[in-house]
């Protein structure tokens, strides 16, 4: 399943039950950061990000969602 938003993708994949939500196409040279267990984020050599990446996501949902909201209120 895609979804566009404004040249951001949504992109989850049921096999590995990870959910991507980054700019299409990533940039050249972004990097992928492990943040904790289970969210990664994709991140330029300017410190800005360009995805994120949240693994387990169905497993989960109410705790990964609450986490996210937490993660990106700090």
């Amino acid at each position: 399943m895609k979804k566009e938003l404004k040249k951001w993708t949504i992109d989850y994949h049921k096999d590995t039950d990870t959910l991507f939500v980054s700019r299409n196409p990533i940039p050249m040279g972004a990097r992928l950061l492990q943040v904790n267990d289970g969210y990664a984020c994709y991140v330029t050599k300017n410190g800005e990000i360009v995805g994120i990446m949240i693994e387990y996501f169905t497993m989960e949902s109410k705790t990964k969602i609450k986490e996210f909201k937490d993660f990106l209120h700090k």
